[in-house]
Formats: C-alpha cells, structure tokens, sequence
C-alpha cells in the first residue's frame, strides 16, 4: 500500500471569527494572546513615570531603636564574658588559698598533737615530781622526829626508815 505523502508545512488553522475581527485596528506592538492571535494593547503610563515610594518615620525610628538594642547587646556580652572571666580567675585564686591554707591547718593539727603529747609527758614527769618530794618530805620527818624525840625503838626505826627509802627509791627513779 502506498503511503500519503507527510507535509511539515503548517496548516492554517480554521477558526469560526470571521477575518475582519482577527486584524486590529491599532498598530501591533506586543505579544498576541495565545488562544485568538490578537496582541495584547500596550499603553503609556497615564501619569507620567511612577512616584518614589514614601518612606515612613516610622522606618528610620526602628532602625535607630534596632542599632541601639544591638550596641546595648553586645555591650553587655562583653561585660558579662568580662566578669565571667574575672569571676574564674578569682575563683581559681581562692581554690589555691583554699589549699594553702588546709595544707597549713593539716601542719598545725600535727603540731598541736606534738605539744599535747609533750604537755601529757611534763604533766606526769610533775606528778613523779611531786610524788618524790613528798616521799623525800616524810625521810626527812622521821628524822626530825627522831631527833626531837631523843629515842625511838631501834627495830620500828629501822623499819620506818626502810619503808620510806623504799618510797624515795621508787618515786624518785634513784637505784642504789
């Protein structure tokens, strides 16, 4: 079967406007309207070009306002990083102190044990002390009571002055 010859030509499409409503009357200058072919009417502005927009106080308030709360702003970060900062170091200051100073209580609690320890050993040396002067007081009684006396039973002085030389001895560490 032959085939029908394919044309690329376009074809005129058929429309149902009559021809004398598809030219306009007024010069073509813009674009036709897709769907009728006819150009879209271009006009000059009735006025002449377009005023410049207003520009309201309103505007350059908030803009003062708004530079002002960012000068304020970041004002304030800097002061408050600033003591942040100053706050650290002081604290770091302190903490050092801090140590210092427990390091010292710690060295002044040995301290203070050392001379408790000390005061215990006086005390109870001043108790033998004491302990020894009064055994060598009674020796030196019974002397005397005898002496004065002019004569004690030999065997009870001898036994007495045992019994006091042995308090001597004792409390006043001497060995003989």
């Amino acid at each position: 079967m032959p085939s029908a010859p394919v044309s690329s030509a376009p074809v005129p499409p058929t429309s149902a406007v009559p021809a004398a409503e598809a030219v306009p009357t007024a010069p073509v200058t813009g674009v036709p309207y897709p769907a009728t072919g006819i150009p879209y009417p271009l006009t000059a502005p009735p006025y002449g070009p377009a005023p410049t927009p207003r520009r309201s106080p309103w505007g350059v308030v908030f803009g003062i306002v708004s530079a002002v709360l960012l000068v304020v702003s970041g004002t304030l970060g800097v002061l408050y990083y600033q003591q942040r900062e100053e706050a650290r170091r002081t604290s770091a200051d302190q903490q050092a102190q801090i140590t210092a100073l427990q390091t010292e209580v710690d060295q002044l609690k040995d301290e203070l044990d050392d001379v408790e320890t000390q005061l215990q050993r006086t005390e109870d040396d001043l108790a033998d002390a004491e302990e020894c002067v009064e055994a060598v007081q009674a020796f030196i009684d019974l002397v005397t009571n005898v002496a004065a006396s002019g004569g004690m039973n030999v065997a009870e002085l001898e036994a007495e002055a045992s019994r006091l030389m042995f308090e001597m001895v004792m409390s006043c560490d001497v060995s003989l």
